[in-house]
């Protein structure tokens, strides 16, 4: 018998009617099955993945379909003048999708008048016989599930708009997050009125020749992340609450480009697996990090050079990755923060990081020197070996 399963067309839908261990199973039964070429990109299946799991690939719908004895879909099929999917469909086929027949009796006629059978999976009866079929159920579940997800960043990632020069040009205090931008087509430096007062994430240490500006346009200028670290200062650690927010709001942003289900769900219709999240730096960020994709069902992994934190990764649930013990016995500073580690550890930790990150469907990515550029954990090698649709958030 054969198979078809081709791309979905219809807008916004991302999902594939069987993934490449369904085509598997169903070429060991003896099927022959053939898939239209990106069928899987939305849910994050290559065309290879399909041909190694025994299937044809077909490079449009009208070759996947017109030989076609079972088709398998998501959505109803189009029934369009620019793209009409019953007619590409052989006499006599059978059809297997939500076809929400109910609401589109004109489209049952249409399968019909085509004598094409068609079972429209949404009114498979709940019963235990059926319940491996049950649609509803499985895809009921996960529509819960990232409605709240869709929901939370849409709520953290609301913008003000307003004319920035009327506001800076009277100001004599300027409180910004990030330090002022230094370019031609916008210059908020010279917005500034001389004598103001800026207070902001400056990044001094690491960006001097800003430093160097301000003085020249006769800003006063304070560098929030320069704060001490003392009791007196706490109220006004912006590193650590900064940190805390940023390294909770990666999960969510890695939730929500990840498209799947974070923890691991029964549904009727198989078990989907937990998220595998791999963090790198144990820092205020990091933990936060690791604490937020923990309690989101996901199994984390964490790193950090300071083996002091592995204590800290695991009262979290987390799996502490080390790479060398002895060699990062002095990894951290006086202040608690990690040091730059030498060429030899270098390329052991490259290693290992590329190993572990193959096996991930997160990467989250915290890693900091203060006072220095942010270390490239992640390398373009690592990049192209992890699994198709995983998410990185540096």
């Amino acid at each position: 018998m054969k198979i078809a399963i081709p791309k979905e067309y219809r807008p916004g839908e991302a999902r594939v009617a069987a993934s490449p261990d369904v085509v598997k199973k169903l070429v060991g039964l003896g099927f022959q099955v053939t898939v239209e070429t990106g069928a899987g990109g939305g849910a994050s299946f290559t065309d290879a993945a399909y041909k190694d799991a025994g299937a044809e690939i077909a490079h449009d719908e009208a070759v996947a379909l017109k030989d076609a004895e079972l088709v398998l879909k998501v959505q109803r099929p189009l029934l369009e003048a620019g793209r009409n999917e019953v007619t590409m469909m052989k006499k006599g086929s059978i059809l297997v999708a939500h076809l929400q027949a109910l609401v589109h009796p004109q489209d049952v006629k249409a399968y019909a008048e085509a004598g094409i059978t068609a079972f429209a999976m949404e009114l498979m009866p709940r019963i235990t016989r059926a319940q491996s079929m049950d649609i509803l159920s499985s895809q009921s579940n996960l529509a819960g599930y990232r409605a709240v997800t869709d929901a939370a960043y849409k709520d953290a990632g609301a913008e003000i708009a307003h004319d920035e020069a009327v506001a800076l040009k009277d100001a004599e205090l300027v409180l910004k997050v990030q330090r002022p931008l230094l370019e031609a087509g916008r210059n908020e430096v010279t917005m500034m009125k001389k004598g103001s007062i800026l207070v902001a994430h400056l990044q001094a240490l690491v960006h001097p020749q800003d430093v160097k500006a301000y003085a020249e346009a006769g800003i006063t200028a304070f560098a929030m992340e320069l704060m001490p670290r003392i009791t007196r200062a706490q109220s006004m650690d912006i590193l650590s609450s900064q940190s805390n927010l940023a390294g909770y709001r990666a999960v969510l942003d890695a939730a929500y480009e990840f498209g799947r289900a974070f923890p691991m769900m029964m549904t009727a219709a198989g078990t989907v697996p937990p998220a595998r999240v791999l963090v790198l730096g144990a820092g205020v960020a990091g933990l936060q990090a690791i604490a937020t994709a923990k309690r989101l069902g996901g199994v984390v992994t964490g790193y950090d050079v300071r083996p002091a934190v592995k204590e800290q990764v695991e009262s979290l649930g987390g799996r502490f990755l080390q790479v060398d013990a002895d060699a990062t016995k002095d990894a951290e500073t006086a202040g608690g923060y990690a040091k730059e580690m030498g060429e030899a550890y270098q390329r052991k930790q490259a290693q290992v990081l590329h190993e572990s990150a193959k096996k991930q469907d997160i990467v989250i990515c915290t890693a900091l020197i203060p006072g220095r550029k942010a270390p490239v954990l992640v390398t373009e090698a690592m990049v192209k070996d992890m699994k198709p649709g995983s998410v990185i958030v540096d």
